[in-house]
């Protein structure tokens, strides 16, 4: 491959929402168990008038870069601070990188290691209402509160729950999801997100997960992701089922959302796990992929990464690691990491009530989505290791 140097990207590209023809019910509404439930049609309420689009300001990292501050490995999430400093957590390197608002290199934060500020492995990256940076190191149970420039304010040891994909609320408590893929034997999750504080004591559940009668499919098919607005209210999307979810900062549902897929979502094999004397095997359920993302913006409308279509086996990316007593000892990377582009996304924009405003196309690789002011950041995880900087437009 030849190497790509990145540099900010001056062409402006605009997306424009695309008309698709009105059908008779827009929405149709439904209080069923209590909740509120929103059956979304095709038609966004937006029509063929959109409101909003999006404007290509730069992409950040590259797969085949020689700059070493830019090659990133497995990245994960990013978060911006109140000066729009732009923080990656470079999740195969160890370590997250640091740039301007401009996409300067300013500096590498950790490195691997158990001491303050260092990492075994980055779970997941936040950012508090104080700008100090929530960093959980999953392998350790240990979450670290960094300043901005990298030094550690506090640490906080999880003794009892492994624990996934923290988020800081306002009070200095935090939403976090739990594992329950690391015992010896699969485990059904029973509340898929939970509100904490640092000594442990649950201060409040959220949305209960759909029993699809084996512990491996439960795990999976119950996967979710999570933002949460500037209201404090959390907003979760599931990546295999069609199901978008607003709740309280107390834990209650205020709505349930759907839209229509252009495929199934029900599960097309369980998974399956089996235990010998000597060994045991996982397989993962067969399902279709839903959604990879979710992200609020300053105006409380919820966007959604939304499949269009499912991947074709020829734009696969498969990784594979092998590990030694030290760390990892070897990265295989097979498939097309030269294709950038595919019209197997879209972004479904929800009001804050559930409604479908519109539908956005875009042109990429999308893993996961960011939303930072009028910023929005939408990841090419395997493809390209890139994040891609849009101005959300108003119109």
């Amino acid at each position: 491959m030849n190497a790509r140097p990145l540099g900010t990207i001056g062409i402006i590209v605009f997306f424009i929402m695309t008309a698709i023809p009105a059908v008779s019910a827009p929405q149709t509404v439904e209080t069923k168990d209590g909740i509120r439930i929103i059956h979304n049609g095709k038609t966004g309420r937006w029509g063929t008038n959109p409101k909003a689009g999006l404007e290509l300001i730069r992409i950040i990292g590259d797969i085949d870069t020689e700059d070493e501050n830019l090659a990133f490995d497995t990245p994960g999430n990013l978060v911006e601070d109140r000066r729009e400093n732009i923080y990656i957590a470079d999740v195969g390197n160890v370590r997250i990188q640091k740039f301007d608002k401009n996409g300067k290199f300013l500096a590498s934060l950790g490195r691997k290691g158990q001491g303050p500020g260092e990492f075994d492995s980055i779970d997941s990256l936040d950012i508090d209402a104080k700008g100090r940076l929530w960093v959980l190191d999953r392998n350790q149970r240990r979450l670290m509160i960094l300043t901005p420039d990298g030094r550690e304010d506090r640490a906080i040891r999880f003794l009892k729950r492994r624990l996934t994909s923290i988020r800081p609320m306002k009070d200095g408590s935090f939403l976090v999801s739990e594992s329950y893929s690391t015992g010896p034997e699969p485990v059904s999750p029973t509340i898929l997100l939970k509100r904490m504080n640092e000594e442990e004591e649950i201060l409040g559940e959220f949305c209960l997960p759909v029993d699809f009668g084996e512990a491996v499919t439960n795990q999976s098919a119950n996967g979710i992701s999570t933002a949460i607005g500037g209201d404090g209210s959390p907003v979760i999307s599931f990546y295999k089922q069609n199901r978008v979810e607003k709740y309280s900062t107390e834990g209650k549902i205020l709505w349930r959302a759907d839209r229509p897929l252009n495929f199934d979502t029900k599960v097309i094999e369980k998974g399956e796990y089996k235990k010998t004397a000597d060994s045991a095997s996982y397989k993962g359920p067969k399902m279709n992929l839903c959604s990879n993302g979710v992200a609020v913006d300053g105006a409380g409308r919820i966007w959604v990464v939304t499949c269009r279509r499912q991947i074709k086996p020829e734009e696969g990316i498969y990784i594979s690691k092998s590990f030694g007593p030290t760390g990892l000892i070897s990265k295989k990377v097979e498939g097309n990491t030269d294709l950038r582009t595919t019209d197997m996304f879209q972004l479904d924009i929800f009001d804050p009530q559930g409604v479908l405003l519109g539908t956005l196309p875009v042109s990429q690789f999308v893993d996961g989505i960011w939303i930072w002011g009028d910023r929005l950041y939408l990841l090419d995880r395997d493809h390209g290791a890139a994040y891609h900087q849009y101005r959300i437009v108003e119109r």
